[in-house]
């Protein structure tokens, strides 16, 4: 039994110089070492790269920068899955941070349960604003998962640890052509799939900052996920339930983000929202 698995923490960039010095922060800040990182830029014209660079010269060979055009945040996350040599796999937005031992509290989780192959693990999570101070607590658990699934994204992605295994041979890579939602797509998959267990790490792993898709008012690109949510789960339900569920979802996040847009100052410390 291996009891030092490496773990590899891919982030994906685009001029990102804004907040990227918080998670180089946070990679360098892990209490388990056995990790490689690998930093996917899609061609960044700001001083992402330099930064890199610089940080390069305090990980050296655990380091790896990609800097490339690219067809979108997922096509570049799958470039470092497939980049990828750890058991685990991480990946952590460039404006997100991770907790000091998030590294340490998945792989713990992995070596209790045998190092088994098919796990996604995940942490629970703090929502912060631009300067990084909490806005509200994310839970990620099993009834949050079994309740929320056939509606929208119950989990919070960046707080995922998923093996390898799981990218490479149980569920595949993230479907690009899912260019909102393909992190749903994935989840929405793995749990349907009967092939996949998800374990939870009772803690804050990572930080995420607000400010994505998700939190912003805008009707079409409700529709947009709406839809997007219809096709992904067409498959594992009936045409009825499936239209119930996209209405649910499009009223439900119509009156959700004019609600935060009307109170964006609103200081909640836990919530179990939905989230995509």
């Amino acid at each position: 039994m291996n009891q030092n698995p490496l773990v590899t923490i891919v982030t994906v960039s685009y001029n990102s110089e804004k907040y990227i010095d918080d998670t180089f922060k946070s990679v360098l800040n892990q209490t388990y070492h056995n990790f490689e990182y690998i930093l996917i830029d899609g061609k960044s014209t700001d001083e992402t790269l330099t930064k890199a660079r610089a940080f390069k010269t305090i990980l050296d060979q655990k380091f790896t920068i990609i800097s490339e055009k690219d067809k979108g945040i997922y096509d570049a996350m799958n470039k470092g899955i497939k980049l990828a040599k750890g058991e685990l796999i991480c990946i952590l937005n460039s404006d997100d941070f991770f907790e000091p031992t998030a590294l340490e509290s998945y792989v713990d989780i992995y070596k209790r349960n045998d190092l088994t192959n098919n796990l996604i693990i995940v942490g629970d999570a703090n929502m912060v604003d631009i300067e990084g101070n909490l806005r509200y607590f994310r839970k990620n658990n099993q009834a949050i998962l079994n309740d929320q699934i056939e509606f929208t994204m119950p989990l919070v992605h960046p707080a995922f640890c998923v093996h390898e295994k799981v990218y490479n041979k149980l569920i595949g890579l993230f479907d690009t052509k899912f260019k909102l939602i393909a992190d749903y797509d994935f989840t929405y998959k793995a749990f349907k799939s009967g092939k996949v267990d998800f374990k939870f790490v009772d803690k804050v792993t990572v930080n995420m900052r607000e400010g994505g898709v998700s939190d912003v008012f805008d009707l079409e690109l409700i529709w947009d996920r709406t839809i997007a949510r219809y096709k992904i789960r067409r498959q594992y339900q009936s045409f009825f339930i499936n239209i119930l569920l996209c209405l649910k979802f499009y009223s439900e996040e119509m009156v959700r983000q004019f609600l935060k847009k009307k109170f964006k100052n609103t200081k909640l410390l836990k919530t179990n929202r939905k989230h995509d």
